[in-house]
């Protein structure tokens, strides 16, 4: 095993691949995830008397460098995280997203269906009236309208107004008043 590791340390620039990174804008992709690249490196693989005696030739009695287990010859000089594997993870999370947005779609429409489906229809302008308004505040059955309602409610202290302005005119104009100043 010693020399087995003296080669690996003096043989790493032959069989070590090198890290790539996506270089994309996606938010998506994690800083950590790539591949391996292993252009211009040679598996090198090795093995001990003791490892083919105990599992054979065709047994996980083979160390490839780079490794952390033993294998057999043929996972030994398979390259693993490679591109293609990368990519495959990619199509994977993108179908995933795609899902997500469908997902999404289909409950945004079951949601605008709920809504037409409790609507009804103001008698007095015949505007159409959604369980909630467009500021999503609950609207009781039977309610008038968003417009009518905001009409409504506007008129409401402008009438407390004049009602205040009329008693105040009141006081100061009427028989009252002018029988009050003397």
């Amino acid at each position: 095993m010693n020399r087995i590791k003296a080669v690996r340390d003096l043989s790493r620039t032959c069989w070590q691949p090198r890290w790539q990174k996506s270089h994309s804008w996606s938010s998506n992709v994690s800083e950590d995830d790539g591949w391996w690249d292993f252009a211009g490196t040679v598996p090198v693989i090795a093995t001990h008397l003791d490892q083919l005696r105990t599992h054979g030739p065709h047994g996980s009695g083979w160390w490839r460098f780079g490794h952390s287990d033993w294998q057999p010859i043929t996972e030994a000089f398979t390259n693993t995280g490679t591109k293609d594997e990368y990519r495959a993870r990619e199509d994977q999370r993108s179908l995933e997203r795609e899902a997500q947005e469908e997902r999404r779609r289909q409950e945004r429409e079951e949601e605008q269906l709920r809504r037409e489906e409790g609507k009804w229809e103001w008698p007095s302008c015949g505007g159409l009236v959604y369980p909630g308004d467009a500021w999503g505040k609950p609207v009781a059955t039977g309610s008038p309208c968003t417009v009518c309602r905001t009409s409504t409610d506007s008129q409401q202290p402008q009438t407390a107004q004049r009602a205040v302005t009329a008693a105040e005119a009141a006081e100061t104009n009427g028989i009252l008043a002018r029988l009050r100043r003397t």
